[in-house]
């Protein structure tokens, strides 16, 4: 099942654990179907699918499910796409609410830099009846619309990847822990179950 999870038939092979236990009720592979089910949703970041299969563990691998359900349920740090584009109204501060500070700061800059250099050159051109001041101006402030419109791309997109990356990391420590229970199990129980898996 887990050769044929890597393979891409995530679907076939939560299937195959599924009917395992249907199938061969006395195996000692029977009982450990929803644990590695388990694993196999937290290689693919699942963690509610995850904590499902854990939670409906029996037997010797009951305790560690157990806990690996509950760590799989705490509430991880997520981020808004929507408020940091709403935060990226003013300049930055979409970034800097979705964990990049230093982007953030680098957009305030510049964007702040060209809206104020380009309005100041855009308002003294046409104060002044200076065609060519308007237009430099003009540019600027155009390039300082566009620099603050991929602010707000940007701030949507950081806020989604820092939702997937501390998905992502959360999964990870939990496989390492589930990998790490299961290996603690009696070599008599797991043997049948790793040459499966093989």
């Amino acid at each position: 099942a887990l050769c044929l999870h890597r393979a891409g038939g995530a679907e076939a092979a939560d299937a195959l654990l599924a009917a395992l236990p249907l199938r061969h009720p006395a195996s000692p592979q029977a009982e450990h179907a929803d644990y590695i089910r388990g694993v196999l949703a937290l290689e693919v970041h699942d963690l509610s699918g995850a904590a499902g299969h854990f939670s409906s563990v029996s037997g010797a691998l009951a305790g560690p499910a157990a806990a690996l359900s509950s760590a799989a349920q705490v509430e991880i740090p997520q981020r808004s796409p929507g408020l940091a584009s709403a935060l990226s109204l003013v300049p930055g501060v979409g970034q800097m609410y979705a964990g990049h500070v230093g982007d953030g700061l680098i957009a305030m800059g510049v964007t702040g830099g060209l809206s104020l250099w380009g309005g100041t050159m855009l308002a003294t051109g046409i104060v002044e009846d200076r065609p060519g001041l308007t237009t430099i101006g003009g540019v600027l402030t155009g390039a300082a619309l566009v620099t603050w419109t991929s602010n707000l791309v940007g701030a949507y997109t950081g806020a989604a990847r820092f939702n997937r990356l501390t998905t992502e990391r959360r999964a990870a420590v939990l496989l390492e822990e589930a990998w790490l229970d299961e290996l603690a199990l009696e070599p008599s129980t797991m043997t049948p179950l790793l040459k499966r898996l093989e």
